[in-house]
């Protein structure tokens, strides 16, 4: 990949397990600080999707709730 890898998107474009591992081994960079920042980064967008899944599911709660009292009342 021309430019390295850079961010997920990046390592989701490889084939295989090798060739990202190739181009990770060419690159001159810090590991460690940028595996830290890779979790720091995949941890917020983690804790993201989780905040509006439950949100998501609360809805659904609530419209279940809804629908079932204008059922009953008719």
């Amino acid at each position: 990949m021309k430019g390295g890898v850079h961010y997920w998107g990046h390592a989701a474009r490889f084939t295989s397990l090798a060739a990202l591992a190739e181009t990770l081994d060419a690159q001159d960079i810090d590991h460690v600080a940028r595996t830290r920042h890779q979790l720091w980064r995949l941890s917020h967008v983690v804790a993201l999707k989780f905040r509006r899944i439950r949100l998501a599911m609360g809805f659904a709660v609530a419209g279940a709730i809804l629908a079932l009292a204008s059922t009953v009342s008719g």
